[in-house]
């Protein structure tokens, strides 16, 4: 993957899960908790600079809305 593929990936990913951390989503604290670890590891991906060696974090739940 280029740079800009890696970015557009890391976007999207977090960007379908943005409603996961507005005050007034209807997911508990637990849950919260979950996606927001998700989504740091998502914006960690490539800091190191490697785009050969991504390991794409997987979503705590299959359904965001789970």
């Amino acid at each position: 993957m280029t740079p800009e593929e890696i970015q557009e990936r890391k976007m999207e990913m977090l960007r379908s899960t943005d409603w996961t951390q507005l005050p007034d989503s209807p997911l508990d604290s637990d849950t919260k908790a979950k996606w927001a670890t998700f989504r740091q590891a998502v914006r960690d991906i490539n800091r190191d600079g490697d785009s050969t060696k991504i390991n794409w974090p997987s979503a705590p739940y299959e359904n965001p809305g789970t």
